[in-house]
């Protein structure tokens, strides 16, 4: 693009053990259709399946998600560790790098509602004048939904890119 190669990593923004639940309410036909997302840190323990099904089967709330103001902390929070964890990944000595390195993140952590512009901006703040320093030339970070805009986040700042419905 513009004479010039670029990478793009990408990765899955997704608590570990959802997949596994996801693959035991299919495969052994448990819980509920409609279920309680519940909040969750990136870094979490792994559970095994009788804990997994035990959650499955109780679908309890936990301790709920607090204020908007939280969400999109926890939001920021979860960025933040996929952000780092791939920069650690870019930073390797084996890690091919191109003229300009990009992060894709599909965000599908099971938050109930992010006010995206303010978590956007705020997660932008963070970066962009120097309280962490960016590996990456710019970060894309797109829903699992298919809705809401695409954020782009470089040294510069943000941008919310309208997404385009072509269907």
């Amino acid at each position: 693009m513009s004479g010039k190669n670029i990478g793009i990593e990408h990765t899955d923004a997704r608590p570990k053990y959802e997949t596994k639940k996801d693959v035991l309410r299919r495969k052994e036909g448990i819980g509920r259709s409609v279920y309680l997302a519940t909040p969750v840190e990136p870094d979490e323990p792994w559970r095994n399946a009788k804990q997994l099904r035990k959650e499955i089967k109780s679908n309890e709330p936990g301790a709920g998600w607090g204020d908007q103001d939280g969400i999109d902390r926890d939001w920021i929070n979860v960025m933040l560790y996929f952000i780092d964890k791939k920069e650690k990944k870019l930073n390797a000595p084996d890690f091919f790098r191109f003229d300009q390195n990009w992060l894709l993140i599909r965000n599908a952590w099971p938050f109930p509602s992010v006010n995206l512009p303010n978590a956007i901006m705020h997660l932008s703040s963070q970066i962009v004048p120097g309280n962490i320093k960016l590996e990456f030339h710019r970060v894309f970070i797109i829903s699992s939904s298919d809705r809401g805009p695409v954020c782009e986040i470089a040294e510069h700042g943000f941008t919310l890119h309208p997404r385009n419905d072509l269907w």
